[in-house]
């Protein structure tokens, strides 16, 4: 171990320096350093304060539900589409490019695979009239042909969704054998949010033959008439 012994001279050289410069360098040095912390804590502020506001904006997209829709009260009978006879028959209304629905579509396989059988299932996608092939291609449109037991159609031009007053990606509408409207919402708590719900727990319900606790829920996706913000491909 060294040890530097400074003598009277170096002190006298070291106090002169501080005497001429010292005050005046300490003050410019207080000043940048103060400079600095203030930048950073400015940062810092914007940054969490950016994340605050995105996750409001994110949660409030996400509980925010479509414009309500009055369904008909009885099946509207559009020519050739009709009701199964022998069972109810639920319609899920969907954007075939809405992210969205996805969700609402293993909310909807859920409900088929519990049906046992007692249940006409249908996807109705709208799409544009000179729609191509990508549209009837989506990755909603290929898992909804996927589930078991349900059908999947091109609504081109809307007809149908106008016919049954549904705005919303994901509306579902479960009709009665005799045509009685039964149920009209969604089946999902949230856009793009799986899990149990109202809606679905309605739907399950009516198809046990038991009585409901709610015979409407909100709908959680695009508008059927845009391009969804984000539409999947």
């Amino acid at each position: 171990m060294s040890i530097i012994l400074f003598s009277d001279a170096d002190r006298f050289d070291a106090l002169r320096m501080d005497m001429q410069g010292g005050p005046a360098r300490g003050k410019r040095t207080l000043q940048r350093r103060i400079a600095s912390t203030l930048t950073i804590l400015l940062l810092a502020a914007a940054w969490i304060t950016g994340i605050v506001a995105g996750s409001i904006a994110l949660w409030r997209h996400q509980s925010t539900p479509g414009p309500a829709a009055a369904a008909p009260a009885t099946w509207p009978g559009p020519d050739g589409f009709t009701l199964r006879d022998d069972a109810p028959t639920l319609l899920l209304f969907a954007h075939p490019r809405c992210p969205c629905t996805r969700a609402t579509i293993e909310e909807t396989a859920r409900i088929m695979a519990g049906s046992e059988g007692r249940l006409e299932m249908r996807f109705v996608f709208r799409v544009p009239v000179d729609a191509d092939d990508a549209w009837t291609d989506s990755a909603s449109w290929r898992r909804a042909a996927a589930i078991p037991g349900a059908a999947t159609i091109a609504d081109a031009g809307g007809a149908l969704h106008e016919a049954f007053g549904v705005r919303t990606s994901g509306h579902a509408l479960l009709y009665s054998a005799d045509g009685s409207l039964l149920f009209s919402g969604g089946v999902t708590g949230g856009r793009g949010h799986e899990g149990g719900n109202p809606g679905r727990s309605a739907v399950v319900a009516l198809l046990a033959g038991d009585t409901p606790r709610i015979r409407s829920a909100p709908v959680y996706g695009c508008p059927l008439v845009s391009e969804p913000l984000g539409a999947a491909r």
